[in-house]
């Protein structure tokens, strides 16, 4: 049987929406960003905390990869993407290799 070696990252990002006035307007936020992720990264990403905050988010996300430097590289393009694409602040972007 082959043996197969899997990189897995997981990511929790914290992201400050200063401009939300309600949890309408925070989910339209983290919306747009999920579905972003997902399409051009194909993340699996979900929100984990802050759920009845309005102002604050926190994602967690994860990719896996037979290619560590790639996944790595990848990485670095959604952190890019978050703090390009991002209607708020990026607050913390934290990875851990697992």
């Amino acid at each position: 049987m082959a043996q197969f070696t899997v990189h897995i990252a997981y990511i929790e990002c914290e992201i400050h929406v200063p401009y939300a006035q309600s949890l309408k307007d925070k989910r339209q936020v983290v919306r747009a960003l999920k579905d972003l992720l997902r399409n051009r990264f194909n993340v699996a990403i979900a929100e984990i905390g802050f759920l009845n905050d309005w102002q604050r988010v926190a994602l967690g996300m994860s990719m896996l990869s037979s290619d560590k430097s790639a996944l790595a590289k990848s990485l670095s393009h959604v952190e890019q993407t978050i703090l390009e694409r991002l209607d708020g602040e990026l607050v913390r972007f934290d990875v851990e290799w697992l």
